[in-house]
C-alpha cells in the first residue's frame, strides 16, 4: 500500500498487514483507514500516529525492502 502527501513529497510503502495493523479505522467491508497527525500534542490511544513516527516506512527507507535491490 501506498500513501503519498503531495504537499511535502513524502511517500510511505506499507505492506498489507502492516498498514492493517497501524490503521485507526477498519470497516465491516475491509476498507482501512490510517491517520498521520502533524500535530504532536494531539491525544490518541495509538502509539503510532504523528507522522514523526512513520519515517521507516518512507519510500527511501523501503525501496530495498519491497525491492530488493
Amino acid at each position: 500500500i501506498v500513501l503519498a502527501d503531495l504537499s511535502t513529497d513524502s511517500v510511505w510503502l506499507f505492506g498489507h498487514s502492516e498498514f492493517a495493523k497501524l490503521a485507526q479505522q477498519c470497516s465491516s467491508k475491509g476498507v482501512y483507514k490510517l491517520y498521520m497527525y502533524i500535530d504532536e500534542n494531539v491525544k490518541t490511544k495509538k502509539s503510532i500516529v504523528f507522522k514523526s513516527k512513520f519515517k521507516k516506512y518512507l519510500l527511501e527507507k523501503r525501496i530495498k525492502t519491497f525491492f530488493h535491490l
